[in-house]
């Protein structure tokens, strides 16, 4: 037994393995890391009342104030809003503060994959983005709000267009006499 430790011993100090939890390992992050930039730290998400999305929404529907991860506020104005027998059930808009940003915010109607609420806000000209999810630790799957890549919620990654095909029957092109 005493060799199997020796063994044990030497693999860790070959491996380069440290003990404690905030201390991570030379080797992965020397080699995971040796030229990708390193990114900021993300907000944490923030836990979604029950009352999400009619709890964003003013008295007089008017206005739309969303937290977000992290501490700050956003303001909106609602461009589409449709109501539940319990308030405001989906509300769609754009920001006024700061400008240049849409959202979108559903309750679900039934229970499923994506949780009791789906949404997202986005910004354009932004690299990030915020998503509702579904809380992975909770068994309940209670809904999240996280910031993510904005390719996490937007696709503007498509392909360009293709060039102009010509039309498979031209009828301006000149077409030979029969032989």
């Amino acid at each position: 037994m005493p060799a199997c430790l020796l063994v044990v011993a030497a693999l860790i100090v070959w491996l380069g393995i440290r003990s404690g939890p905030d201390v991570p390992n030379e080797r992965i992050r020397t080699a995971a890391a040796a030229d990708a930039p390193v990114p900021a730290a993300l907000p944490r998400p923030i836990a979604l009342d029950d009352e999400f999305p009619a709890s964003i929404v003013s008295t007089d529907e008017a206005l739309v104030a969303i937290p977000l991860p992290g501490g700050a506020v956003v303001e909106g104005r609602p461009i589409r809003l449709q109501r539940g027998p319990d308030g405001p059930r989906m509300v769609e808009g754009v920001t006024t503060r700061p400008p240049g940003g849409r959202f979108y915010f559903e309750r679900q109607s039934a229970p499923g994959k994506a949780g009791p609420v789906v949404g997202y806000l986005h910004f354009q000209d932004e690299e990030s983005a915020y998503r509702v999810v579904p809380d992975p630790a909770d068994p309940l799957r209670k809904a999240r709000w996280e910031r993510t890549h904005i390719d996490e919620v937007v696709c503007r990654a498509f392909a360009p267009p293709p060039d102009e095909i010509p039309p498979t029957h031209p009828t301006d092109d000149p077409i030979p006499p029969d032989e």
